[in-house]
């Protein structure tokens, strides 16, 4: 159960992110919209859920633990994203594609980062302040 609700968390938000940069890249003009693009984010989202949500369900031993880990998990979305992208037609299957495609996974690794910070800073403040309203009671 733990890992399906945080395969669901990390997809909704990947999968945003993942709008997010294939919209501004559209609008740029450096890319034309394929009629498949929201099937296409749809699975890329799924896939890259699945992945994030297997290293994140680890418990991180140490700090060097958990950048190891997250070094691990961007080499493993770059190569599935660059595989998808070169079978969606998002790259061209060459260097300068791959390069691109491991720039566009570190700025929706940036954006789901962020998201995630946000979300469960929400979440901690209100535990906080439910906790404080308890406190107060007794």
């Amino acid at each position: 159960m733990k890992f399906l609700k945080s395969f669901l968390g990390f997809f909704s938000v990947i999968t945003t992110a993942v709008l997010i940069v294939v919209t501004v890249t559209v609008i740029s003009g450096y890319e034309s919209l394929s009629p498949y693009i929201t099937l296409q984010v749809l699975i890329s989202g799924a896939v890259t859920a699945i992945v994030t949500a297997a290293v994140y369900s680890v418990d991180f031993r140490s700090r060097k633990h958990f950048i190891i880990m997250t070094l691990i998990h961007y080499i493993l979305l770059c190569i599935v994203m660059g595989t998808l992208g070169v079978l969606f037609g998002w790259i061209d299957k060459n260097p300068a594609g791959i390069i691109m495609m491991c720039i566009y996974v570190a700025v929706v690794y940036a954006i789901v980062f962020g998201m995630t910070y946000i979300l469960a800073k929400r979440e901690a403040d209100e535990l906080n302040r439910a906790l404080d309203e308890r406190n107060k009671k007794n």
